[in-house]
């Protein structure tokens, strides 16, 4: 309640200005959100982006956050889907550990970088379980650029979306030829509260998201 009465107040506000925090898990915010900000930042001088980047899920209902990137449609019906996007899902090594892999390796003779606990039930983790068996990772972390830094020292790899936005920044990792079966794909969906693109703010920046997710799913 809170957060709607917060909204309707500032919805006579015209101009795309001020603070609006958004959403995601680790790995989109540190690839996708974080230099996004920068070209928000250049085109709209007045908005200011917070990224809230976490496991799991803010209260959108209550203001915590008032956009969100996330793998799942919302089952809230005060939530509205905004956008979504199919992305490919990849699994990425250094170029020092590709050396020493076969040629072909099976997801078994790959070593893996996973979440440890608290998180070890998130993505990928359940996947690569239910797909490799004995799945047990060489490394594990509770944070999201420890495991990529890991995955850079070549100590195993990691599973990455490919989603190709215009601010892909130069990766020290490479693809492998591997099939994640029913994991290949994978979901992004843009949420809001409905009373949330009220607020000029934060529809200006949803709408640039949607600009962004439109053209990365064209490449």
């Amino acid at each position: 309640m809170g957060g709607e009465l917060h909204r309707a107040a500032e919805s006579s506000d015209t101009s795309p200005r001020g603070l609006v925090r958004v959403t995601a898990a680790p790995y989109m915010c540190f690839d996708f959100l974080a230099p996004f900000s920068g070209a928000v930042a250049k085109k709209y001088p007045g908005l200011r982006l917070e990224v809230l980047s976490g496991i799991q899920y803010l209260d959108l209902g209550r203001g915590e956050a008032d956009l969100a990137l996330r793998a799942r449609c919302p089952p809230n019906a005060d939530l509205k889907r905004v956008y979504g996007v199919q992305i490919r899902n990849a699994v990425f090594v250094a170029k020092s550990l590709k050396a020493k892999l076969p040629k072909r390796p099976t997801l078994q003779q790959i070593p893996w970088v996973a979440w440890a606990p608290p998180f070890d039930a998130t993505p990928p983790n359940p996947q690569l379980e239910s797909i490799i068996p004995g799945f047990s990772p060489v490394f594990t972390a509770d944070n999201y650029l420890v495991m990529l830094a890991a995955a850079e020292a070549g100590v195993g790899a990691m599973v990455l979306g490919d989603l190709r936005h215009r601010f892909v920044r130069e990766r020290s990792l490479v693809p492998l030829d591997l099939d994640l079966g029913p994991y290949a794909t994978s979901e992004l969906h843009l949420v809001c509260a409905k009373s949330a693109l009220d607020i000029p703010r934060v529809r200006k920046v949803s709408e640039l998201l949607v600009e962004e997710l439109e053209q990365a799913k064209k490449r």
